[in-house]
């Protein structure tokens, strides 16, 4: 199902004021009220599409992760990302560089921002490994650090 394309635009002015707030300042001195006089919008308005500042923050990084999984199959669509973990991590890294400043700001406000990540690295990693201990073991262990 499509979305309405107004809601489309109130979600990119939401996540587009709270990023430049979170330039700004710590996650912990964003208000819904900053959020919303940014984004020009109503508390109501943002309350119908977050149930907090939290969540708002929580879905924004776990679609950094899904994105990047999204890439790392993308630009392996040409080879077997499957053949080679040690490739594959590298798009991994490269990914955090390209996306350096959001990675930044996700961390420094979000707790649980690397272990989100990690998680999802190693979900995926561990899903190409194959059945070779050595590798899975690797794996853990890259995705851990």
């Amino acid at each position: 199902m499509q979305q309405d394309k107004r809601t489309i635009k109130t979600e990119r002015a939401i996540r587009q004021a709270f990023m430049q707030l979170l330039r700004k300042k710590d996650f912990a001195a964003v208000t819904v009220s900053d959020i919303c006089e940014a984004a020009c919008i109503s508390r109501n308005t943002f309350y119908g599409h977050y149930a907090d500042k939290y969540l708002l923050l929580d879905r924004i990084t776990e679609e950094f992760s899904q994105g990047l999984l999204t890439q790392v199959i993308e630009k392996n669509a040409d080879n077997d990302y499957r053949a080679s973990v040690a490739a594959t991590s590298k798009l991994f890294f490269d990914y955090l560089e390209e996306n350096r400043e959001l990675v930044r700001m996700l961390s420094a406000n979000n707790a649980q921002f690397w272990q989100v990540f990690s998680q999802h690295m190693q979900e995926f990693m561990l899903g190409i490994a194959g059945d070779d201990d050595r590798t899975k073991v690797s794996v853990v262990y890259s995705c851990s650090a």
